[in-house]
């Protein structure tokens, strides 16, 4: 897709959600280009009564119950998903489809593709239709992404608390202690990520 079509794109995308959103914040989301997920309606937040009537839906209809949960927290909103989405999931760069909507938002992180079937299936979910679009990133905003990989110490811990220990991030829980050996496995890591992403770039 080139850049005249992509921005196109972009603008009917904004218009449909009611929102402004810039051809960069839509290629975050879509992260390295592979998938982007394409909103076919304008919607906000879900009243209390169509959110239950959503729910009882969902229910019948058996979606995940983990990605209908996650819809309904976000109010089954069309801006506050797509929020969640491109600030809370991380990026991963593998090939392909690997995790799913589901293992995307277990591990809140996925590549491009995974991270839009997630968007996807939390929209669909709020009864948002939706469809894929594909896209190719930009020199400098490849770039930008590829800065975004790079973890030290202090990320690796946050992003591990968030997906391992939820409950001790919002107060529910106290955190336990490292043991010694924790503690050095949480160094090799950060070690084994450094590298990875010397791979990455190289690659690249």
């Amino acid at each position: 897709m080139n850049g005249d079509r992509f921005d196109q794109l972009a603008r009917l995308v904004a218009r449909l959600a009611d929102c402004r959103q810039s051809r960069r914040s839509i290629l975050r989301t879509a992260a390295a280009g592979a998938g982007a997920t394409v909103l076919a309606a304008s919607h906000g937040s879900a009243a209390p009564d169509r959110r239950s009537a959503i729910r009882a839906r969902n229910q019948e209809a058996g979606t995940d119950p983990l990605i209908d949960e996650t819809a309904f927290n976000l109010e089954y909103d069309l801006g506050k998903i797509f929020q969640f989405v491109r600030d809370e999931v991380g990026y991963d760069p593998y090939a392909g489809v690997l995790r799913g909507a589901k293992g995307t938002l277990w591990g809140l992180a996925g590549n491009s593709a995974d991270q839009a079937m997630l968007l996807a299936a939390l929209l669909n979910a709020s009864m948002i239709q939706t469809r894929f679009a594909f896209g190719k990133l930009p020199d400098d905003a490849a770039e930008k992404l590829l800065a975004s990989l790079r973890l030290d110490e202090g990320t690796v811990r946050a992003r591990a608390d968030r997906v391992l220990m939820p409950g001790v991030l919002e107060g529910e829980i106290e955190p336990a202690e490292l043991t010694v050996e924790e503690e050095h496995l949480l160094v090799l890591l950060t070690k084994a990520d450094d590298r990875f992403q010397e791979i990455v770039e190289r690659q690249s």
